[in-house]
């Protein structure tokens, strides 16, 4: 419990594997890339949090559509991530 720096490390090496065996863009890693946010949320770095969020949230929406429940989550997550960093979220 608490291995935050250890299990983001594990993430990220995930992420890359996933990109290069199924692409920028497969749901798959896409996962990958919002696990990475949650673990820099867990260690406080939301600024970095948010571009990992903003990140899915874009693919998502390209890949997916602006509708599709899986986008929408992503959106949620930025918005979780901008009240972390007490910004405004309309």
């Amino acid at each position: 419990l608490g291995r935050w720096e250890e299990a983001l490390a594990e993430a990220r090496e995930v992420c890359a594997l996933r990109e290069r065996v199924l692409g920028a863009d497969h749901p798959d890693t896409l996962v990958s890339h919002r696990e990475i946010a949650v673990g820099l949320g867990w260690l406080g770095r939301w600024a970095d949090a948010l571009t990992a969020y903003r990140h899915v949230a874009e693919a998502r929406e390209r890949v997916l559509g602006p509708e599709h429940p899986d986008t929408l989550a992503a959106r949620t997550d930025e918005a979780h991530c901008l009240r972390q960093l007490g910004r405004q979220v309309s």
